[in-house]
């Protein structure tokens, strides 16, 4: 089922998600998408998964943790805790930083239906 990524060794990708992390190896936000901080772990995982069954434009951007990255000033700036995964969603007027698979599942799940309006 996964395949090695080419470019990072130690990341795969699994055939039916764009998951490969070389997509962009940059850490500058993708103005208008919603960009992605993971490295191959199951919380970065679950998070490219959510925004592909949502249906969202996203980019990928590639945390190396064994190279340090997410404690890169680049880094920092996205999630001053150094973890990933992270998203600069820069899909509106102002874009918004937000981290923590749960707060980020939850940040992507309020602009769909999938949440009730009402309590």
């Amino acid at each position: 089922l996964l395949a090695p990524c080419t470019k990072f060794p130690g990341f795969s990708t699994n055939p039916s998600v764009p998951y490969c992390p070389h997509q962009l190896d940059t850490m500058a936000a993708t103005e208008g998408k919603l960009n992605i901080f993971v490295a191959d772990t199951p919380n970065g995982k679950k998070i490219i998964l959510a925004a592909e069954e949502l249906g969202l434009d996203y980019d990928v951007k590639a945390i190396r943790l064994s190279a340090g990255e997410q404690k890169s000033p680049e880094f920092l700036a996205v999630n001053p805790n150094g973890k990933i995964p992270a998203i600069v969603d820069a899909r509106g007027e102002k874009p918004v930083n937000v981290w923590e698979s749960g707060a980020i599942l939850l940040h992507l799940a309020e602009g769909t239906d999938l949440l009730p309006s009402e309590p």
